[in-house]
């Protein structure tokens, strides 16, 4: 891929996508799961992110039980590579990744999108998102994140220069006991050939336009009916001045009064059939929007 513009990125994060928890006796058995025993040194151990493991008296441990890893996203990373898409580590074990887990996975050293400490920001998540769309050296192409933690609305879209966030993907891990499977890999892959060519980014960004197109017409409608709301509940409340809660709870259905619903919702409150009258009168005397 000699045209960067077309040469994706993706950010991985290591544990809950490639690193799992070790299976446990009486747990469900996972397929494609590979093993490795890595000794971990306290010297040199992301203890700032990652809470410290029982040290022997050399400060050093291995986990007796081992380490798993996601056989699928093992060999998709290696995949990655062999098509020349740039795999940047987008983890909580920053450099460290390289020096424990790349060797045993078979992975060259790779480069560490997400540096220092994070302290500013009140969730992982949160820091990755803003290291990752705001670096230089990623404007202009293609940046997709994979993680087991990305909480709605903190998509790496959001830190994303605005012509950029069409060609930006935040892909959420459904379950980190598992990690990458085969039904991510195939989703990824789909985006990453449509983000490659020059025609599958056109199309991409006609469907965030679209999007945004939906968005705008959605918050307006709200807007609209909020209004309208606000209105009917002013009408409401000249006619009920006793009952501000009643008119509040009504002026919810203006432009698209029900006899039966408003019936329920006044019968409690021993309304006059004129009453009843008036405030059906006030509902329907508003557009609806639809």
């Amino acid at each position: 891929m000699n045209d960067q513009r077309f040469r994706p990125v993706v950010a991985i994060d290591l544990d809950g996508v490639l690193r799992v928890p070790p299976t446990r006796e009486g747990h469900p058995v996972r397929e494609g799961i590979i093993s490795a025993e890595i000794t971990y040194r306290r010297d040199a151990y992301p203890s700032l992110h990652h809470s410290q493991p029982p040290w022997d008296e050399c400060d050093e441990f291995t986990d007796e039980d081992g380490e798993e890893f996601s056989g699928v996203g093992v060999a998709w990373v290696h995949d990655l590579l062999h098509r020349d898409i740039e795999v940047v580590w987008a983890t909580t074990w920053q450099h460290y990744a390289n020096s424990y887990f790349s060797p045993v996975l078979g992975f060259p050293e790779l480069p560490v999108a997400v540096v220092d400490s994070g302290s500013s920001f009140r969730e992982p998540s949160e820091w990755k998102a803003a290291q990752l769309g705001e670096n230089p050296r990623w404007a202009g192409r293609p940046l997709a994140w994979v993680d087991d933690d990305i909480p709605p609305g903190w998509g790496v879209e959001r830190t994303r220069r605005p012509r950029d966030k069409a060609i930006t993907l935040s892909h959420r891990v459904a379950s980190s006991w598992r990690g990458l499977v085969q039904r991510d890999v195939d989703q990824l892959n789909a985006w990453l050939a449509l983000v490659s060519t020059r025609d599958g980014q056109a199309e991409l960004r006609r469907r965030r336009r679209a999007e945004l197109q939906l968005d705008a017409t959605r918050w307006r409608r709200q807007r609209q009916r909020a209004e309208r709301a606000e209105r009917c509940e002013v009408a409401l409340n000249d006619l009920l001045p006793e009952r501000p809660e009643l008119a509040g709870v009504l002026a919810r259905f203006a432009g698209r009064p029900s006899a039966e619903t408003i019936t329920r919702i006044t019968a409690k409150h021993e309304l006059d059939e004129s009453t009843l009258r008036s405030i059906m009168r006030i509902l329907t005397s508003f557009e609806a929007i639809e």
